[in-house]
């Protein structure tokens, strides 16, 4: 099975630097992103302990809402919503899993589309995992529930 995790927006220290890397590599977007989410994030280290048994097994592909790189983790870049349905669109995922506000008002802009329709995944929305505020780990915990019901209906078909 694949999942396609949408963040918020990448963020690193150097944004200039991260930007060349992408234009440098751009068919590996998705693999920077993720090799950048999983060296020491809070992100990253909570994503890998509610969700790390099933990545081991299942197709996990991370992408953000927002193509822009920030150089403050507080600072939320605006959504991009077509971006958000090319990414849907490319790897037709089995599943969606929208991390924070952010890629879930993408998310319900792009079921919003008139012109550029795309037959949506089903799509779990769950709290960005570095939230800071108490209840976070239930919450992901029930998403990864959520994940595990579209896996097993899925097998079924």
């Amino acid at each position: 099975m694949k999942v396609l995790c949408i963040l918020q927006n990448q963020w690193a220290d150097n944004p200039d630097q991260i930007n060349a890397l992408h234009a440098k590599h751009p068919g590996m977007r998705n693999e920077i992103i993720s090799r950048m989410l999983f060296r020491g994030s809070l992100t990253g280290s909570r994503i890998e302990a509610v969700f790390g048994d099933m990545m081991k097994n299942h197709a996990f592909i991370f992408d953000e809402a927002s193509a822009s790189v920030v150089s403050n983790n507080q600072y939320n870049a605006p959504y991009n919503a077509s971006h958000v349905r090319k990414t849907i669109a490319r790897f037709r995922p089995d599943a969606v899993i929208a991390f924070g506000s952010s890629p879930r008002r993408a998310i319900k802009d792009v079921r919003k589309a008139k012109r550029e329709k795309i037959d949506l995944p089903p799509v779990i929305e769950c709290v960005h995992p570095a939230i800071q505020k108490p209840g976070w780990m239930q919450e992901m915990l029930d998403a990864k529930s959520a994940l595990k019901a579209i896996f097993k209906q899925l097998q079924l078909v």
